[in-house]
């Protein structure tokens, strides 16, 4: 049984939910979905809660990035049905999604409480790298979910025909647009449009529900007929009983009555397709049907062919493997069908697994211990077999018996390698990439055989001590002297390496730059590009390579680091040198973040020697920071005036920021200006919010609201939110429908109840309310103190107030005392 999440709407504070659950995901948040609930995300019992706006507002821009990278804005397979599904999202009633994940919970041991916190913990995680790749503008940071989601790509993920691109992962139901509704007039119905226009007049006595194709059973003078949602009258009323239409290979069908007995009407046709002369008609499958006469039952297609012809005293059944079976008296075997009605045999009830090419093998049970194989017409293939070898789109199968193989083509109907002792067969992950590929072992020696075309990909050799799957269609073959790579797509085997690896990144379909696996040979290391040349890896990338060891595992994450240790032993204490400076940045944030200045500052030297721009920047940020022991301001303005010159924008801000707060050297506010002017005009959001909040102010230049709102404005596009600031210029203005947006926007409540109090109290842009003034004055003032709002409050709650209330009153007039707010008397 699948173990399932639902996702549901929510409104914590007043407890509300949505009607029904929005989505049923099997076992895990899809990773299209995942961005959507990366906001906020917290646990609280053994349920999940996150975000809605902010959560949307981050899966917009994931659906940006992968519509940006496979080129998808302006086609109208992906846009209307991501359209639609912002459009059902954004129109929730609730600010909340809950996810209940307690049916796979109980999968495991421990407490549900426990797994809810691990679970949060781990979206937090997977958050961080969809807002890098989003930063990033790329989805590597992503290959690795992507490769455990078992999808090929994001593409892959979106073009699934269930998924929609993202619409078919929420729950159908609440996405159909609203049809046709039913009215009565004068104890009769008829049918109008979702706009009220009148489709069918009130004629018939019933008019039932409209199935997924918009079909429904009318009925009419005890006759019945069918009707469309569009008000045509698909087939009169003219049936002693009709039941609902289905939809079959693009065809409607439905069950009719005539004179008492049972057929099948193709409605479109308007005709019968399978005459009504049964006594009793069974749906058992997609397009199939019980046809009962008399104490037989004979087994029927819609379109009306005899599928099966022999009667059987008891219905037909259908197990899924596309056989159907009737149960026979006084035994358990059942008498299997293939689809087409060819009559396989008599078996155990649910011992039958599919094979390629209509053949099926039987699992052992308790009337036959070993394995069998059946042939497409009922026969025996082979018999009291120890074990089989059975993969997903396989055309071919091997199988242990008397401890030897075989090996078998089910397309081409014959055994392979007749002529050979096989003493062992495996396979590994290369069935996910080639079909019918086996690893056989005859006489001691090891080869890549292709059982479906029948031929040696690679032929067997003693020297083959391990062939195994290495990276998509890549296989590895151990040998003494080292190892070969065997590219199964094209057919050919490598020279001699002494090991041979994955790579680092997952590439992706449409790659054109990367690689495909990893060489090594003696002191060099190689990479196999995507159009399989094999290129020499250059030093200044060991370096960033090794930050990126952990993307491989096991024995090839070992390899490569006993390969780079061995390097950098040979390098000696200069080897450092070899980075490239974007590698030098990297270490040395990192070192920086673990407390090792002095090593940080000598890897950001090189960089900044070379003339790394950031690696001058963040040499700034460390000399001039104070909790530095060896802070040094004038060396970290030197190291900013030379990434300045590089025109880097968080240099020009910093520097800037030194001469704003007389940081190690005297206020200069004029060049505090230049310099936070110039990292805007550089794209440097910090510096456009600190132009902001300068205006804003009016401290260090004359106030200017407008200047202020933008900078404001472009800082908020770049990712620095000034809310507070914004909403209090809207104000100011008197721009209410601003303010609004911005005030909704304070999740936390820091400032947008005062505003709340003073709109519902004088009803500036919305509906004054008295009630809802005084709840958001008192709102206010749980975590601030408000003057004004304490005032209003003492007003409407004194004996003549508008919501006079003497505890009250007294209340706020304490409040007032200890929070020393002076109130007019």
């Amino acid at each position: 049984m699948a173990h399932r999440i639902y996702i549901y709407n929510v409104n914590l504070r007043t407890k509300e939910t949505y009607p029904s659950y929005l989505a049923e995901w099997n076992y895990e948040i899809p990773i299209l979905m995942r961005p959507l609930f990366s906001a906020n995300i917290r646990s609280k019992g053994s349920q999940l809660y996150a975000d809605k706006e902010d959560g949307i507002a981050r899966l917009r821009y994931f659906y940006a990035l992968l519509a940006d990278r496979y080129q998808l804005h302006y086609k109208k397979k992906y846009f209307e049905p991501v359209n639609r599904m912002f459009e059902f999202l954004e129109a929730l009633p609730f600010d909340t999604f809950q996810i209940d994940g307690r049916d796979v919970f109980s999968m495991n041991a421990e407490k549900d409480t426990q797994q809810a916190k691990d679970w949060t913990e781990e979206i937090k995680m997977q958050a961080l790298l969809y807002e890098q790749a989003v930063d990033e503008q790329s989805l590597d940071p992503l290959n690795q979910l992507v490769e455990d989601s078992g999808h090929a790509s994001f593409l892959d993920a979106l073009q699934t025909d269930w998924i929609d691109y993202g619409l078919g992962l929420w729950a159908e139901e609440l996405l159909r647009e609203k049809g046709a509704e039913v009215f009565e007039e004068e104890g009769k119905r008829g049918l109008k449009n979702a706009k009220g226009d009148l489709l069918i007049p009130a004629v018939y006595d019933e008019i039932f529900e409209f199935n997924e194709q918009g079909i429904a059973v009318v009925e009419r003078n005890g006759q019945y007929g069918y009707i469309n949602a569009s008000g045509f009258e698909l087939v009169p009323c003219q049936y002693r009983e009709a039941f609902d239409a289905r939809h079959i290979n693009g065809n409607n069908y439905a069950e009719v009555e005539v004179s008492g007995k049972r057929g099948v009407l193709h409605i479109d046709a308007k005709q019968l397709s399978i005459p009504a002369i049964y006594d009793e008609l069974d749906w058992i499958a997609y397009g199939f049907l019980n046809a009962r006469q008399g104490d037989g039952h004979l087994l029927l297609s819609v379109e009306g062919r005899v599928i099966i012809s022999d009667p059987a005293a008891e219905p037909f059944m259908y197990d899924y493997n596309k056989l159907f079976y009737s149960r026979q008296k006084g035994t358990i075997k059942r008498k299997y069908y293939l689809i087409d009605g060819q009559y396989l045999g008599t078996f155990l009830e649910g011992s039958l697994e599919p094979l390629a090419n209509r053949y099926f093998w039987i699992k052992p049970n308790k009337l036959q211990p070993k394995i069998a194989v059946i042939k497409p017409d009922g026969s025996v293939l082979d018999e009291y077999i120890d074990r089989i070898i059975v993969l997903d789109d396989y055309r071919s199968i091997a199988y242990l018996k008397n401890k030897r193989w075989q090996i078998y083509s089910l397309e081409q109907e014959v055994f392979r390698l007749m002529d050979s002792l096989i003493d062992k067969v495996g396979v590994d992950s290369i069935q996910q990439h080639r079909k019918d590929i086996f690893v056989v072992g005859c006489s001691q020696r090891q080869g890549i055989y292709d059982a479906h075309r029948g031929q040696w990909l690679l032929e067997p050799a003693t020297d083959h001590q391990k062939i195994e799957h290495c990276f998509l269609d890549f296989m590895r073959i151990h040998c003494s002297q080292g190892m070969y790579y065997f590219d199964t797509k094209l057919n050919f085997c490598s020279e001699l390496y002494d090991y041979i690896c994955s790579p680092f990144h997952y590439p992706t379909p449409e790659a054109t730059s990367g690689e495909l696996l990893l060489l090594f040979k003696g002191d060099k290391l190689f990479r196999l590009d995507m159009q399989r040349n094999i290129v020499k890896i250059p030093e200044t990338e060991f370096g960033y390579l090794y930050t990126e060891r952990y993307q491989l595992r096991g024995r090839d994450q070992s390899y490569f680091v006993q390969f780079y240790q061995a390097w950098t032993k040979r390098k000696g204490d200069g080897y450092e040198q070899y980075f490239d400076n974007d590698t030098l940045l990297e270490k040395g944030k990192k070192l920086d973040a673990e407390g090792k200045v002095a090593d940080a500052i000598r890897l950001l030297t090189i960089g900044a020697d070379r003339g790394s721009a950031d690696c001058q920047y963040f040499l700034g940020n460390i000399y001039t920071d104070a909790g530095y022991e060896g802070m040094d301001i004038a060396k970290g303005k030197s190291f900013y005036e030379q990434a300045m010159a590089q025109n880097h924008a968080q240099a020009w801000n910093n520097w800037a920021f030194l001469y704003a707060t007389a940081h190690g050297v005297e206020l200069d506010i004029p060049k505090a200006l230049k310099g936070y002017q110039q990292a805007a005009a550089l794209g440097e959001a910090q510096a456009m919010s600190n132009l902001g909040n300068w205006y804003y102010e009016g401290v260090y230049v004359e106030q200017d609201y407008a200047l202020a709102l933008d900078y404001f404005k472009q800082a908020e596009k770049a990712g620095i939110p000034n809310d507070a600031q914004m909403a209090e210029i809207y104000y100011q203005r008197q721009d209410y429908a601003n303010l609004l947006r911005y005030l909704k926007r304070d999740t936390a409540n820091q400032f947008a109840a005062i505003y709340y109090g003073i709109l519902y109290e004088e009803g500036l842009g919305v509906k004054q309310s008295l009630s809802k003034a005084i709840r958001y004055y008192e709102q206010a003032n749980e975590e601030n103190v408000y003057a004004y709002a304490v005032s209003r409050l003492l007003q409407f709650y004194a004996v003549r107030g508008a919501a006079a209330n003497a505890d009250k009153y007294e209340f706020w007039l304490n409040f007032a005392k200890e929070n020393a707010v002076e109130i007019d008397q």
